[in-house]
């Protein structure tokens, strides 16, 4: 497992991989353009506590995101075998 860890926390995880979805670019405009709105309307507290629960909702995101990667690379060498076994390649 450590292996995929390394792989994903040095290259996979990269915004450079993001620029070229136009949805997602327009998403996380509007949702920089809401957090800014938002923080320009509330009191210091509900600052503090927000910003805690975006720290919790992006750490839930990259847990979710790196177990969703493993389970397809996974499923990849999976196929891969299934293949290889399929045309007689042991």
């Amino acid at each position: 497992m450590q292996i995929l860890e390394e792989l994903w926390y040095s290259t996979i995880n990269d915004s450079r991989f993001l620029k070229n979805n136009a949805k997602l670019a327009e998403l996380l405009d509007l949702l920089s353009k809401n957090d800014d709105n938002l923080m320009e309307n509330v009191s210091e507290k509900e600052k503090e506590i927000f910003e805690k629960y975006k720290d919790c909702s992006a750490e839930i995101s990259q847990i979710t995101e790196f177990e969703n990667f493993i389970k397809g690379f996974k499923m990849g060498a999976l196929m891969i075998e299934v293949m290889k076994d399929s045309n007689g390649m042991n």
